[in-house]
Order: structure tokens, then sequence, then C-alpha cells
């Protein structure tokens, strides 16, 4: 995991099924009717999160000749910033 190593933390070993999520979804939905506030997670964010999702840049890359920053380095100036501004 590119974060975790970038981090200096190790990746986490705790994988959370997707029963679990989805029951949690549900009860997030039943305590929001309650109290009328927005609820945290909901059966359909779980629905998207378990999607696999992969999209590619060459047709920017091709087509307009645009220039991206590699994801390593990307989450390595992210984390700088974090660091340099105190958020970590």
């Amino acid at each position: 995991n590119i974060v975790a190593k970038t981090l200096g933390k190790e990746e986490p070993k705790i994988r959370i099924p997707n029963w679990f999520l989805v029951l949690a979804a549900n009860i997030f939905v039943l305590i929001s009717f309650f109290n009328k506030k927005k609820p945290k997670l909901t059966p359909a964010m779980v629905k998207f999160f378990q999607l696999y999702l992969h999209y590619s840049n060459e047709k920017a890359r091709r087509e307009l000749g645009m220039q991206f920053t590699p994801f390593k380095k990307s989450i390595e100036k992210q984390v700088a910033w974090y660091r340099a501004n105190e958020y970590l």
C-alpha cells in the first residue's frame, strides 16, 4: 500500500467483511430516521465502494497532450503538505 509506506506505517491487517458494512449502513439509516441527521454510511455507499473502478488517462494523454504526475509522487507530495501544515 503506497499510502501506508509513504506514511511509514504498516498496512491495515483487518479486512472488514462486506456483510458487516451493509449491516452497519442499515443501522446508520435506521438511526438517522430517529435523529433526523444524515447517515454517515448508507447501503448505496457500500454498494459503490464494492465496485472495481479502473480508469485510464491514456486518451487525455494522447489526444490532449496532458501530462500526469505518477500516483506515488502525488501521494508523497500530499503527505509532505499535510506534515508541513501540521495535519500529520
